[in-house]
């Protein structure tokens, strides 16, 4: 294999590892959806979800990210969050 096919092989198995953590992630959102509503908690938090992009996005700065990117990353992966809490 040549350079390029090796770094190719390698994004296409961190690809797979993202799916495979984005799958957990989904897993626990439905755990939490569950507790909030066995506890009248709402489904929206802004605050949290505040506190996690400011978080993520000063991470993103320490490894060599777009902050932006990382913003629009999450908040996708909230929005989703939220429709599967509300469904």
């Amino acid at each position: 294999m040549n350079e390029l096919e090796d770094l190719r092989e390698y994004i296409d198995e961190l690809d797979d590892d993202l799916l495979e953590l984005l799958s957990q992630r989904f897993d626990l959102v439905k755990r939490v959806k569950a507790v909030k509503t066995e506890n009248g908690i709402g489904t929206l938090q802004q605050d949290r979800f505040e506190d996690i992009l400011s978080r993520l996005t000063s991470e993103s700065v320490e490894k060599g990210l777009d902050p932006e990117m990382v913003k629009e990353i999450w908040e996708v992966i909230h929005k989703y969050s939220l429709k599967v809490q509300e469904s």
